[in-house]
């Protein structure tokens, strides 16, 4: 069984000592990266009452930029990620998202979705790797 013990203590180490709004995401990166592998990591908001996405973090931010947003593509991941709450693995991209071009070419080959949402806002957090 593998040890996660020294990743672990150093996410909580990162969250404890955090004073920047990315330190949280840059050492749930470092975990993930740590743990399980991973060659892209997002951080995103949808916001159901206009239907726009916008990506709060980046592990790339010159091919996935935080700045402006998007239209909501209404597809099998929406439906999984958004509508069931539940998460989206994919084991090719090719079943994916449009994004999947630009994944691709930086080797990844599956895609894991996982969904956290605030009702009362009407806007769903979402965490995409591709691994």
């Amino acid at each position: 069984m593998t040890d996660f013990t020294g990743p672990l203590a150093t996410f909580d180490h990162a969250l404890s000592t955090a004073i920047t709004p990315d330190a949280p995401f840059d050492a749930l990166l470092k975990l993930t990266q740590e743990t399980i592998g991973v060659k892209l990591f997002t951080f995103m908001t949808a916001d159901m009452k206009t239907e726009l996405a916008q990506r709060s973090y980046t592990s790339h931010p010159e091919d996935y930029p935080v700045s402006g947003t998007k239209p909501i593509t209404y597809d099998r991941w929406f439906e999984t990620v958004h509508k069931d709450r539940k998460s989206f693995v994919a084991n090719t991209l090719a079943v994916t998202c449009q994004s999947s071009l630009t994944v691709s070419t930086e080797g990844a080959t599956s895609i894991v979705s996982v969904a956290r949402s605030r009702s009362q806002a009407m806007r769903v957090w979402y965490l995409t790797t591709t691994l």
